[in-house]
């Protein structure tokens, strides 16, 4: 068989398998493709994913502007939810599931709530103080957001000048008509304390950060200048051995804490470490006396009335330790270790002094015994009394919410008479220590009362 006959048999046997295939095609039904298929469709098949809950307290999103009137039946809201929800099937990713968002939320809400762990506190009264209104021409705000938090405050009873520390720098201002700035006096290191010379009105007395005392004497400048350094400092370092002096010489290795008056240019610096030097505002080359070491560490100290010149100056002075005792003349003041103090000072023959545990303690001067322990709805950090009134003070403290609470006191009555928001802040101030606080108040008349928080403010107060 040649190969043209082999190449014409196959050719027939392929058209004999095509006839079959086309026969057998011929008895089944048309095929039709599921893309234009219009007679039958699937069912679309809802599925719920995992529902997640989030706090409210963290929550994300705007509230609904529009609420329901009325409630309606429980029936009617689950078909409500069904039909969002199948509603919502082809819709976009919900924010929900964007854990970014959520966990930077929910750390700003930790943040935000977690900023003072602290109990309710105690309140022993009924009744709540008189909320005290605030006409603009009663209050003055001087903005010293480029200056800083207050440090400390100190007025002149002289010449009714204001002297208030901020960091490395303190402003003198005078406060008639009203406050103004009239005199800056720089520092190399943060000002602690701050002191008018008894003797000289112009001679101003700075504590230092570092240890050192300064004095800015505003004299002894040109007219046209405003803005002073120091003219006089204390050693930096302890004296040589080899220089022969009379008097033993402490150095001060901490921040000044207290100054306080003996009489006529002389004062006393305390530090943090317990060293007490006394000096002269005419000179700070060394101190006129020999240095005192305490014990334990200081937080405050409050001289009595009268004023001594003999060595035992220091025996009428109410020293305030970091711990929260209270000591006078090496006794120790009963239940006075209890919780650490935040502000004290001395009224006639009672010592009051604000705790950290939100309470007002009153002792006895002479006896030291409790007097009487009145409870405070605000956290106190600084207080002032009123001249000419023995019992009344004015408090500046944090609320349980948060809010910056300035607060007129009458012991008598064991509670506040007048109290004014000064301000409501997220960042609340810090716990005040031996060396600062955040919050200073301080009465410079009997109407005229000198905030300072973030903003100075003079309140000037009217039939009280």
């Amino acid at each position: 068989m040649d190969r043209h006959q082999l190449l014409e048999q196959k050719r027939q046997r392929l058209e004999e398998l095509r006839s079959r295939k086309k026969a057998e095609n011929d008895h089944k039904p048309a095929k039709n493709d599921f893309a234009i298929q219009k007679d039958w469709e699937v069912p679309p098949v809802v599925t719920l994913k995992e529902r997640i809950t989030i706090d409210k307290a963290v929550q994300i999103g705007p509230e609904n502007e529009k609420k329901e009137e009325s409630e309606k039946k429980d029936e009617e809201q689950g078909e409500e939810i069904k039909s969002d929800v199948s509603g919502n099937i082809n819709v976009g990713p919900s924010p929900l599931h964007d854990w970014t968002i959520i966990n930077a939320t929910l750390r700003d809400a930790i943040r935000d709530l977690g900023k003072l762990s602290i109990p309710q506190p105690p309140r022993d009264y009924i009744s709540t103080p008189k909320t005290m209104s605030t006409p603009t021409n009663k209050l003055q705000k001087l903005s010293t957001s480029f200056h800083g938090t207050p440090t400390a405050m100190a007025k002149s009873s002289i010449n009714g000048l204001l002297a208030v520390a901020y960091s490395c720098k303190a402003v003198v201002y005078s406060i008639e008509p009203q406050l103004f700035p009239e005199y800056y006096l720089e520092s190399v290191s943060p000002i602690t304390a701050i002191l008018f010379d008894s003797e000289s009105p112009s001679r101003i007395i700075g504590g230092l950060k570092s240890g050192s005392v300064v004095v800015w004497d505003l004299n002894n400048q040109i007219s046209k200048t405003v803005s002073y350094l120091p003219s006089i400092r204390s050693p930096m370092f302890p004296i040589a051995p080899s220089i022969k002096h009379k008097h033993t010489f402490l150095h001060h290795k901490s921040a000044i804490c207290g100054l306080v008056h003996r009489h006529g240019s002389e004062f006393a610096s305390i530090s943090h470490d317990g060293v007490v030097n006394a000096w002269s505002s005419h000179i700070l080359a060394a101190p006129h006396r020999d240095s005192i070491q305490l014990n334990n560490p200081v937080q405050k100290v409050f001289p009595r009335n009268g004023l001594k010149s003999s060595d035992a100056f220091i025996n009428d002075w109410v020293i305030l330790h970091e711990n929260g005792t209270v000591i006078l003349n090496d006794t120790k003041f009963q239940d006075s270790s209890s919780c650490r103090m935040t502000d004290a000072f001395i009224s006639n023959n009672l010592f009051i002094a604000s705790g950290l545990d939100w309470t007002i303690h009153i002792w006895h001067l002479n006896s030291g015994k409790i007097f009487k322990v009145v409870n405070s709805d605000i956290l106190i950090y600084s207080m002032s009394q009123r001249p000419e009134y023995q019992h009344q003070f004015i408090a500046i403290g944090v609320s349980i919410t948060g809010e910056i609470i300035l607060q007129l006191w009458d012991l008598d009555e064991s509670k506040p008479i007048l109290q004014m928001l000064v301000d409501k802040d997220e960042d609340l101030p810090r716990l005040p220590t031996f060396q600062t606080s955040e919050l200073q108040v301080l009465f410079m008349t009997e109407k005229d009362i000198v905030v300072g928080s973030k903003n100075l403010c003079l309140w000037r107060l009217y039939n009280v």
